[in-house]
């Protein structure tokens, strides 16, 4: 499992701008596949690194939000296995401006689904789009 306090694993990990697609933990219960849609929060949290992960970040990619290409094919490399899918990685998901279909896409192909959110840039119009998503 990733050690998320190492802030240099961590930046090595996230694949915003790439055509990797995050990192699986495995552990004795679970397997996962943590998303991670965009790269910088607004939400700026007294205890999150941001400055530290986007100024890393920064200096290997230009590229700040995931792209639907990227994430098909992040999805394409694990479909049919039993798998969640997190959004996650210090950072807002909602603030993506494709998190909604991001999260229709892993409920269509019968991926478990996790996000961690404060809910900072989901908008009441995703209510009814996400009601056939448990």
């Amino acid at each position: 499992m990733a050690n998320l306090c190492d802030l240099d694993h961590y930046i090595r990990s996230l694949v915003v701008g790439t055509d990797k697609c995050g990192f699986v933990l495995n552990g004795p219960e679970t397997n996962t596949l943590e998303i991670t849609t965009h790269i910088g929060c607004v939400n700026n949290c007294v205890y999150c690194p941001q400055d530290k992960i986007v100024a890393a970040y920064k200096k290997r990619s230009d590229e700040m939000g995931m792209s639907m290409e990227t994430y098909e094919k992040c999805l394409s490399k694990v479909a049919g296995k039993d798998l969640t899918i997190i959004f996650t990685g210090f950072s807002e998901p909602f603030m993506h401006p494709n998190c909604v279909d991001m999260l229709k896409m892993a409920h269509d192909l019968s991926f478990k689904i996790i996000f961690s959110t404060t809910l900072r840039g989901f908008d009441s119009s995703y209510i009814e789009y996400l009601e056939s998503v448990p």
